[in-house]
């Protein structure tokens, strides 16, 4: 599955400590006006009928209306928020120095971010993969900084989008698996190759081979950049088409790819996201893992000996869009309960599944099996 450890506990720091505490301003993206004032910018939100983030709230609750498989146990929710084991300490976005930053370049840490992004989706072991998200963002880092070079516009910068317009599967054969610990193979390499090559090329032709041109084009709206991405990366449209031939949304990837540049770019500037609470849940496996072991959702008799058999479900089913629907609703929910965002319920649920994790999955009194999906898009 696509790994979220370390990475997402940027959006949760507010809730815990209050928001921008303790968080280290990395690049300041805020402009000088002529007369020595700092302006600050105000975000242009989309209108809800064309917000990506809206549709998928639209999508999750149409589903929900209609749903077979699975129940959301709203009498549960709260006790989920309240419950003292779920609480852990919140970390920092690049806690263990698992990430790349660049000390001087915007551009080149975004790039990263934008990179990581692009491969992060089905980690969960198959194929004898034991791909782990800390390998591939550790490895990830190790070639950007052995090609970071002091001039920002430098071509010879691993993640430059000339460079990844024209990868091919070398990349991963002859730069990246090394770095891998001995055993781990990096699944899917026809797939992620296509993904990076539709990342350097669309920056290349749409936003004058700059990231954080890009990343203006949002004017400080999180929603607006979410709309940029699967607009113009279709490998982040991570779209479905249900048995009615409804258009169903989830973006898991184009959102959580938001929330690490506002994270890696300090949140200033640029990133300054005024509708950051616009994003939703990451609708993958874990969260709803965890919900699911909780008592927050209830699966039926047919779903629950498909998921703890391990079964593999078919991409866009009726049950695997049940259960990320279900997820987005319940987690707005439990948000809203506790006052905080939906990025930051999502980011503690995760953390809270991981320490379960730790303790032996699928053994007697630990967490309930995943669903498992093979998808691109998480």
């Amino acid at each position: 599955m696509g790994e979220r450890k370390l990475r997402k506990t940027d959006v949760a720091i507010g809730w815990l400590e209050g928001v921008g505490k303790g968080v280290a301003t990395m690049f300041d993206f805020t402009k000088v006006s002529g007369n020595g004032k700092t302006e600050e910018k105000k975000a242009t939100m989309l209108p809800d009928a064309i917000s990506p983030t809206m549709n998928v709230r639209r999508t999750a609750r149409d589903i929900m209306d209609g749903a077979k498989h699975v129940t959301i146990k709203r009498d549960k929710l709260e006790d989920i928020v309240k419950k003292e084991g779920m609480k852990v300490k919140l970390t920092e976005w690049n806690e263990g120095g698992i990430h790349y930053l660049s000390p001087t370049s915007p551009e080149k840490t975004a790039l990263y971010v934008l990179v990581l992004d692009c491969m992060n989706f089905c980690f969960w072991p198959s194929h004898n993969s034991l791909l782990q998200y800390h390998h591939l963002s550790t490895s990830l880092k190790t070639l950007a900084e052995a090609s970071d070079g002091e001039d920002e516009e430098e071509e010879s910068f691993r993640f430059h989008p000339k460079k990844l317009a024209e990868i091919e599967e070398s990349f991963f054969t002859e730069e990246l698996d090394p770095l891998l610990p001995p055993g781990v193979t990096m699944p899917s390499k026809k797939e992620r190759v296509h993904l990076l090559r539709e990342l350097g090329s669309s920056l290349l032709y749409r936003h004058g081979g700059k990231a954080m041109n890009m990343i203006e084009k949002s004017e400080n709206s999180a929603d607006k950049l979410v709309d940029i991405i699967v607009r113009d990366l279709p490998g982040f449209r991570d779209e479905a088409i249900d048995l009615d031939g409804r258009r169903r949304f989830f973006y898991k990837r184009a959102q959580i790819a938001v929330a690490d540049l506002w994270a890696a770019l300090g949140r200033v500037g640029m990133v300054d996201f005024k509708d950051i609470g616009s994003l939703t849940t990451f609708a993958d496996y874990r969260v709803p893992q965890v919900l699911r072991h909780e008592g927050g959702l209830e699966y039926s008799k047919e779903l629950a000996k498909v998921v703890d058999k391990m079964t593999v479900l078919p991409a866009g089913c009726r049950m695997e869009l049940e259960i990320r629907a279900a997820t987005i609703v319940a987690v707005d929910e439990m948000a809203r309960k506790a006052g905080v965002k939906a990025v930051e319920m999502d980011w503690w649920i995760w953390q809270a599944g991981e320490r379960m994790i730790e303790k032996g999955e699928g053994g007697k009194g630990q967490i309930l099996n995943h669903h498992r999906v093979r998808t691109v898009y998480y």
